[in-house]
């Protein structure tokens, strides 16, 4: 994996399982910045911080919704099904707005009517 200096400082703490690390690392694979775009290696960096339980990605959506993306690859349906499920959980009991919901749904690009539907139907939550 080819990269620029700076980040691999960074991947080196990433390896150590520093939080911050591996969610900086895990953003660069993401957006390509001083390394090759790879969403999907992105993703396993990212599931990487829903183990840290004293760590506040553990009740972030994103974390969740990339943590689904890495368990899908992995052909870990279950898993990724529950992920995506916690993943909206949080988006409505964190996000104030509709409109902020909305924009939320689309920046993460899964924002399916059928699919919002059935998922706030599955959990008994209330439709924004």
């Amino acid at each position: 994996m080819l990269m620029d200096t700076k980040l691999f400082q960074i991947y080196e703490k990433a390896l150590k399982n520093d939080p911050e690390a591996i969610l900086t690392f895990g953003e660069h694979l993401r957006l390509g910045k001083g390394i090759k775009k790879d969403i999907n290696i992105a993703a396993e960096w990212y599931e990487k911080l829903l183990h840290f339980n004293d760590f506040n990605y553990t009740n972030d959506y994103i974390t969740h919704y990339w943590g689904a993306i890495a368990a899908s690859n992995k052909e870990n349906f279950r898993l990724a099904k529950r992920r995506l499920k916690k993943c909206y959980k949080l988006m409505v009991e964190t996000i104030d707005s509709t409109e902020e919901f909305t924009i939320a749904m689309d920046s993460l690009n899964f924002y399916s009517w059928f699919g919002y539907i059935t998922l706030m139907a599955e959990l008994n939550l209330p439709r924004i």
